[in-house]
């Protein structure tokens, strides 16, 4: 799924674990997360202010981001 998918919809429901987030409204859910390829190791790290100040506002602009480690030479 292409994270934009979200842009422009508003949820009742955000649940945080580890390595996922949950949007839910009462139409739909989406599942975010990564599955782990080989060694890599995928969690969520941070979430800059309180993801649940986004429930029931409308998501204006869902997008990702890639950050490489420093020596990380693989490309992915």
């Amino acid at each position: 799924m292409d994270i934009s998918t979200l842009n422009g919809k508003t949820f009742s429901k955000i649940t945080v674990d580890y390595d996922t987030i949950i949007f839910e409204n009462k139409n739909e859910a989406y599942k975010l997360y990564h599955p782990q390829d080989r060694c890599e190791i995928v969690e969520i790290e941070d979430i800059d202010g309180d993801i649940q100040r986004l429930v029931g506002q409308e998501i204006i602009d869902a997008s990702e981001r890639y950050e490489e480690e420093e020596g990380d030479e693989s490309g992915t």
